[in-house]
């Protein structure tokens, strides 16, 4: 709204990961583009039990009938547009880190796994996890980059924020 965009200026959705926190919008996206790991949308339609399933029913469907719209991007190296995506797990089975080159370096917009610029400091992982070891991984996995963009900071630190392209 900041930079006076509409949903219908959005020609690309890039998703970190399918919980309902990240995807309960993407119909006001409704004829962007759609990227998310293949990792994921095999998750999302695997799990059985509804108490185990952390993807809302309603966007996955919704989803399904788009199916022209999606990309779904491998576990790693895929690159589009200039950006590549990295398969992480950890906060969720579907979890991965969306890459950019920028001129304050390689950033990565972590989701969740870096849900505040204080778990990031402090190294304090992710209170939301299913699988704490995939998550010290991702850890260590975005240990290479210049700057983290965490999921859910309302502000970046300016020492987070990757400069314009």
């Amino acid at each position: 709204d900041s930079l006076g965009l509409s949903p219908k200026d959005i020609n690309t959705v890039i998703l970190t990961h399918l919980h309902a926190d990240h995807i309960a919008s993407l119909p006001e996206f409704g004829s962007s583009r759609i990227v998310l790991s293949r990792t994921g949308w095999n998750q999302a339609h695997t799990t059985s039990h509804p108490w185990l399933n952390p993807y809302p029913r309603e966007i996955i469907s919704w989803l399904d009938a788009r199916s022209d719209q999606l990309r779904l991007v491998p576990d790693e190296g895929e690159t589009l547009d200039g950006i590549s995506f990295q398969w992480v797990g950890g906060h969720s089975a579907c979890s991965q880190v969306v890459i950019l080159e920028t001129k304050a370096g390689r950033t990565a917009f972590s989701g969740d796994l870096v849900p505040f610029a204080e778990n990031w400091e402090k190294r304090i992982p992710t209170g939301h996890y299913q699988n704490l070891n995939e998550v010290a991984a991702a850890y260590e996995y975005l240990e290479r980059f210049d700057a983290i963009v965490p999921g859910h900071d309302p502000e970046q630190p300016v020492w987070m924020e990757p400069a314009p392209l």
